[in-house]
Formats: C-alpha cells, sequence, structure tokens
C-alpha cells in the first residue's frame, strides 16, 4: 500500500499536466479544422479564378489568331 502511495505521488501530477495539455490540444486542434476550412473555401475561390483566367487567355489567343486571320485577308483582298 506504500509503495501505491508513493507511485501515486509521482504519477498524479503527470496526469493532471496530461489533462492539461490534452484540453490546451483539443482547443489549439478546434481552431486548425476552422482555419483548415477557411483556407479550402479560399483556394477554391482561387482555383476558379485560375480556370477563369486560362479561359480568358485561350479566348484571347482564339481572338487573337483571328484578327490575324482577318488581316491576311484583307492584305490579300
Amino acid at each position: 500500500m506504500n509503495q501505491f502511495y508513493t507511485v501515486n505521488l509521482i504519477v498524479k501530477p503527470k496526469k493532471i499536466a496530461l489533462a492539461e495539455a490534452m484540453a490546451k490540444y483539443a482547443e489549439i486542434d478546434g481552431r486548425l479544422k476552422i482555419k483548415q476550412a477557411e483556407l479550402k473555401v479560399v483556394q477554391d475561390k482561387v482555383d476558379g479564378l485560375m480556370y477563369d483566367l486560362k479561359n480568358t487567355r485561350d479566348f484571347k489567343a482564339k481572338l487573337e489568331s483571328d484578327v490575324a486571320d482577318c488581316e491576311a485577308k484583307l492584305d490579300r483582298a
């Protein structure tokens, strides 16, 4: 019984510190999940904008090609 008491004197503060650390971890992990969700929303917006930019650049290249073709046709005419 005496051995249990001495071991408990060593272990009990460690259990308390562990509980405090786990509570702090849970709080920080919750904040991390919120920030990750916010980041995903922003990343999705960026991906959409990048897609729009690619489409706009492709359309611009097509228009420039059409302009060059029209100028060539006008020069021949």
